[in-house]
C-alpha cells in the first residue's frame, strides 16, 4: 500500500506516509473526529506525536459509527460532535 502511495508522487515525504515519522512541532491546534475502526492502526502513533512535537490535539474516536458520522447529526453521538466541530469552523 505505501508503495502506491509513493509511486503516486515520488515528492511525499517518509513523515507525511509513516505515523512514527510525523513532526507535528509547528502543527496547530487540530480537532479530529473519526470512527474508531477507520483509523485505530495509526491514532496512537498520531496522537503521541503531537504530544512529542508540543502540539495540541483534539482526538474524538467513536465506535461503531459509520464514516464521517459528525458531519451526519442523526444519532446521539453525531450530534453531539457536530455540535462540537460547527462552532471550530465558524471561527476559521
Amino acid at each position: 500500500m505505501m508503495d502506491g502511495v509513493i509511486r503516486a508522487d515520488p515528492q511525499t515525504p517518509a513523515y507525511a506516509l509513516y505515523p512514527d515519522k510525523m513532526d507535528f512541532r509547528h502543527a496547530p491546534e487540530t480537532y479530529i473526529f473519526y470512527v474508531e475502526e477507520a483509523c485505530a492502526c495509526v491514532a496512537d502513533a498520531i496522537q503521541k506525536n503531537y504530544q512529542r512535537g508540543g502540539a495540541v490535539l483534539h482526538m474524538r474516536r467513536e465506535t461503531g459509527m459509520m464514516h464521517r458520522y459528525a458531519c451526519a447529526p442523526v444519532f446521539p453521538e453525531s450530534k453531539r460532535d457536530d455540535n462540537r466541530q460547527i462552532p471550530l469552523i465558524r471561527e476559521m
